[in-house]
């Protein structure tokens, strides 16, 4: 499942919600994606040189969802009804 930069973000800040803790569960199963705009997003959040290099260590690591405009509308579907919209 690929996972918003901003869950990610709450994740890394230690913030326990019903989103962080759905990415605890997909990080056990292997199931959490990143996609290279998501890693962007975090990258661009770091607040020093040697953050930004902890960051891309962390992340570049993570599966990697080989994207086109289909993955990011289907994902962002998934979203909508995840959030009940």
């Amino acid at each position: 499942m690929l996972v918003d930069s901003s869950v990610w973000i709450d994740w890394l800040r230690n913030r326990d919600t019903p989103a962080t803790r759905l990415l605890e569960r997909l990080l056990d199963e292997g199931e959490a994606r990143l996609a290279p705009v998501i890693i962007q997003e975090i990258l661009q959040g770091a607040r020093s040189p040697d953050a930004f290099n902890e960051l891309k260590k962390r992340f570049t690591g993570q599966p990697m969802l080989v994207t086109d405009s289909d993955t990011y509308i289907v994902s962002g579907r998934k979203l909508a009804i995840f959030e009940g919209l």
